[in-house]
């Protein structure tokens, strides 16, 4: 049973009403009232303790780590008052495991990367929309895009360390390998080994390169003009992060002789160029240089391969014509 305050609708007074009833009587007229008479009169019933009850009850769940309890009590407090921006941000706050929306970055951020919920990017939206105010505007949009970058840097942080996880492949290559060394039967240039083990890492690799496209989809959802000098260094950090994480799986491949098919090689460079997209010309040049590097070291080995051919070759017409002119 949970009380309510209501006003009696035959003497005015304030009364407290049980919220599951369907009848009561006003404790000071005595009349009998039918609660969903009330309700038909328009008569409102003034939940604003619960709403700030409920407000309370996640703020205390969120400091102590408890994001999913918190995020249930922001969810009562929404039925309440759904559209107030300043509940919708504090969901899309405590929804990435934040609870400090006035420090935030990736270090305050408390989420798995294997089942994020994208819809924060809703949530966040919502607030901004919900604003009334030109002080409103400005306050929601700077903490709902600063948390969206504070994201997208601990999604790509975590996938990092996941993609970096390469012992236990290690370990299975050479058991595997120790079982087909009498087998000589190969797949597109890979050994059975190699090719099983592939198989087994493919479920990682997805999750993975889902954890790329979230990071991405999270600096998407920030309009460019929000991007000022302030915000280039985690735009920067953003990007040299995304490449790192490039570099580490393809260093995972490696270890089974796989390699960026050219569908990924295309949208890890769409990527960082939307991602670069938002920085001064003259600020990219650094990012550029590195993603250069990463598509070198993408390079399947047949292409690497051909540059060394066509470097020797070079090599050699040119020793040809050094002795002919010295015959000569």
């Amino acid at each position: 049973m949970s009380l309510v305050s209501a006003k009696c609708p035959n003497c005015g007074a304030n009364i407290q009403v049980d919220n599951v009833s369907r009848e009561c009587f006003c404790s000071y007229c005595g009349s009998k009232i039918q609660i969903q008479e009330m309700a038909n009169r328009s008569v409102k019933i003034d939940r604003s303790n619960d709403y700030n009850n409920f407000l309370l009850l996640a703020k205390e769940n969120a400091e102590i780590g408890l994001f999913d309890e918190a995020v249930t009590y922001i969810d009562k407090s929404l039925e309440i008052q759904p559209v107030s921006a300043y509940v919708w941000m504090l969901k899309a706050y405590y929804s990435a495991g934040c609870r400090n929306f006035d420090d935030c970055n990736e270090n305050a951020i408390d989420l798995n990367i294997d089942f994020f919920d994208m819809t924060i990017i809703v949530f966040g939206q919502k607030a901004i929309k919900l604003a009334s105010s030109e002080y409103e505007v400005s306050y929601y949009t700077t903490k709902v895009y600063q948390l969206f970058l504070a994201i997208a840097k601990k999604i790509l942080v975590s996938t990092y360390e996941s993609a970096s996880d390469v012992q236990w492949l290690k370990d299975r290559y050479i058991q595997l390998k120790e079982i087909y060394s009498m087998v000589q039967l190969t797949t597109n240039g890979q050994q059975e080994h190699e090719r099983l083990l592939s198989i087994e890492d493919s479920g990682n690799i997805d999750i993975l390169d889902s954890s790329l496209e979230n990071a991405v989809e999270f600096v998407k959802a920030i309009p460019k003009e929000f991007i000022t000098v302030k915000y280039y260094s985690a735009i920067k950090d953003i990007a040299n992060k995304y490449l790192k994480c490039i570099m580490k799986i393809n260093e995972r491949f490696l270890i089974y002789n796989m390699h960026w098919s050219d569908e990924y090689k295309k949208r890890n460079n769409e990527a960082m160029f939307l991602i670069n997209s938002y920085l001064p010309e003259n600020e990219r040049d650094t990012i550029v240089d590195e993603n250069n590097d990463s598509q070198i070291s993408s390079t399947n080995n047949d292409e690497l391969n051909n540059l060394m051919i066509f470097f020797v070759f070079i090599v050699f017409v040119i020793m040809i014509v050094f002795v002919i002119l010295a015959l000569s």
